[in-house]
């Protein structure tokens, strides 16, 4: 009975090992994944910002009108409310 319970206990131990392993490993390879997809955004970021085409313009102009608009508004909204 000992012997039986040893064996069983060896072997949720295995288990338990395995399973910490396989956390670990998957945690490191996460992050691995992580700094790719970083770097990979970063590249992505710098090229378009270093794109001067046309139509690359005619969007950061659009932007910056979209953005100055929601400003306008929240400026307009923020005196309403102070109003009331």
């Amino acid at each position: 009975m000992a012997e039986t319970l040893g064996t069983l206990e060896a072997g949720a131990r295995e288990i338990l090992h395995a399973g910490l392993g396989a956390v670990r490993s998957l945690d490191a390879q996460l992050d691995i994944i992580k700094a790719q997809i970083e770097a990979g955004y970063a590249d992505l970021v710098q090229r378009g910002a270093s794109d001067r085409s046309e139509p690359a313009i005619k969007l950061h102009s659009l932007l910056d009108q979209s953005v100055a608009q929601v400003r306008e508004l929240q400026g307009r909204i923020d005196a309403l409310i102070k109003r009331n």
